[in-house]
Order: structure tokens, then sequence, then C-alpha cells
């Protein structure tokens, strides 16, 4: 269901479909590999990003959201 909402060429759909892995990610402490291959696509910084960070197992998670995470963290430590 959030991975056709992500697909959605309605752009309110598509904020809706970011939304739901987040909310997944808080409940459940998962989101489906299919969610996070559409997620790759949407900019970076939305809820989802942040929610799956803090609540799934890190090691869960695929490469490009430690690398959003980790650069985001090293600019405020230099900052």
């Amino acid at each position: 269901m959030a991975a056709g909402a992500l697909e959605s060429p309605d752009r309110e759909i598509r904020r809706q479909g970011v939304v739901a892995p987040a909310h997944t990610a808080r409940l459940h402490r998962t989101v489906d590999r299919r969610c996070l291959e559409l997620l790759r696509g949407c900019p970076r910084g939305n809820g989802a990003d942040d929610d799956l960070w803090s609540f799934v197992p890190h090691r869960r998670l695929p490469l490009w959201l430690w690398r959003h995470h980790l650069a985001e963290r090293l600019l405020r430590w230099r900052g």
C-alpha cells in the first residue's frame, strides 16, 4: 500500500506515501525493501529518513541512508 502511494503521480499521495513507512518504522521497527527503494528517490531530510534512522536497527538500513545521516552528523560536529 505505501509503495503504491510512493509511486503515485499525485504529489499529496506521494507525500502520504513517505509518511507511511515512517509510521511503520515507529510501530514495528521495520520497513520493507520495496519502500526503501522508493524512498531513495525522494528528497533527503524527510520525516521518514529520521524515523527509519531512529526506530529501525541500523544494520537493517541501506547504505544511502547511512551516508545521509553520517554526513548530517559530521556537519553538526564541525559546525
